[in-house]
């Protein structure tokens, strides 16, 4: 898997953040557990019903156990502009 760092001119639309979560988003609020920071993550709502692999990358990040790739906003909740990584569960 990858982690890639994107630079978002403005938040993600719906349509583009369910093709990167592949369905139904959920958004989660979670704190870094490296640096305070908080992060808005979005994720498959489905993914673990789904059997989408365990994403270690965000967990290692938030704390929180995530299935499938997720879309970790920083810095600015997701109604406001701000950076946004893109992490990805390891393919098979």
């Amino acid at each position: 898997g990858y982690v890639e760092d994107k630079e978002w001119p403005t938040v993600p639309s719906l349509e583009e953040m369910q093709e990167i979560v592949g369905g139904y988003i959920e958004r989660v609020t979670a704190m870094s557990l490296t640096i305070e920071e908080e992060y808005e993550v979005i994720v498959n709502e489905e993914g673990l019903m789904l059997g989408l692999s365990f994403n270690e990358a965000a967990e290692g990040l938030t704390g929180y156990t995530f299935f499938g790739d997720v879309l970790i906003f920083s810095g600015t909740p997701i109604k406001d502009e701000g950076k946004a990584w893109l992490k990805e569960n390891p393919r098979s």
